[in-house]
């Protein structure tokens, strides 16, 4: 039998692949790295090159490595200011 070229011949994986959420209105930052299992809250904004270990709560501005969360944002981005916006370009 040529094991080398037995496609069923596999690495074992070594952890199972956990799903990345990242809700809406997210900024991600070039070349961030956002690992496995980690949630990023509405509105967040994650900083250039950081490396995102844990959850990231709503408004959050998150930099660095490893992450720091340096302040919180004012919610703007409810349906009434989307609304208010949309309605100043008169698309509603």
């Amino acid at each position: 039998m040529d094991v080398a070229n037995d496609p069923s011949r596999r690495l074992p994986s070594i952890v199972d692949a956990k799903p990345v959420h990242i809700a809406d209105n997210v900024w991600v930052g070039f070349d961030a790295v956002i690992t496995g299992g980690v949630s990023i809250g509405r509105g967040a904004v994650i900083g250039c090159k950081a490396v995102i270990t844990e959850n990231i709560p709503q408004y959050a501005v998150a930099v660095g490595n490893p992450c720091r969360i340096v302040r919180y944002l004012e919610p703007d981005d409810g349906e009434d200011v989307r609304m208010a916006a949309l309605g100043e370009f008169g698309l509603v």
